[in-house]
């Protein structure tokens, strides 16, 4: 399938792992997958991290950056959160970026 190709050239994951994610996430062009894969470049992960990361997480590769992954990103830096500890903590732990920024993120943050 197409989404299988596109892990398997876009983000290096062996065969097996391409057809595991494929059955988390559907898509017929690379348009979105693309514009998460250059967020992730652009915000400081390398492409091992942006490869683990997808992998833990398929359905990361689907969000909309500008309102899913950005604000969250602005959130945990206002808080004195360097690029660093950023790209760190969501490679360690991308289940993050499926929480509410509003209902889960923030107050967990602030408890």
């Amino acid at each position: 399938s197409f989404a299988v190709n596109y892990f398997i050239n876009s983000c290096e994951f062996p065969l097996e792992n391409a057809i595991s994610a494929s059955t988390y996430v559907k898509f017929e062009t690379s348009n979105k997958p693309d514009s998460v894969l250059a967020f992730f470049e652009n915000h400081g992960f390398t492409k091992t991290q942006i490869s683990n990361l997808v992998r833990k997480y398929p359905p990361v590769i689907l969000c909309d950056p500008e309102k899913t992954l950005l604000p969250k990103f602005q959130f945990f830096k206002s808080k004195g959160v360097s690029s660093t500890d950023v790209v760190k903590i969501l490679s360690s732990e991308p289940s993050i970026l499926k929480r509410s920024l509003e209902n889960k993120i923030i107050p967990s943050f602030n408890f």
